[in-house]
């Protein structure tokens, strides 16, 4: 069965692709523009269609938003908050 892409799947190789290419303190060390610039690749590569500013909509209906500090999973609640 195909895999729909959601926001978990974002964030999860978000996280995975910065501790294994610059370690486990990322945060302290990359730029917080690569930061961001990577994770917009990142949902766009999942289908994340922009909603808001950095709130991004995935096929399956779940959402992430995305800056400095890289990708992160957004409860349904505040996305609809947000919209």
């Amino acid at each position: 069965m195909p895999s729909i892409p959601t926001a978990s799947h974002a964030c999860t190789l978000f996280s995975l692709t910065m501790e294994s290419r610059h370690g486990h303190s990322w945060r302290m060390t990359v730029d917080p523009a690569q930061v961001i610039h990577l994770a917009e690749e990142i949902v766009i590569g999942f289908n994340g269609r922009l909603k808001d500013a950095n709130l991004w909509r995935f096929p399956d209906g779940s959402h992430a938003s995305i800056g400095a500090y890289g990708v992160r999973r957004e409860e349904a609640n505040a996305a609809v908050a947000a919209a």
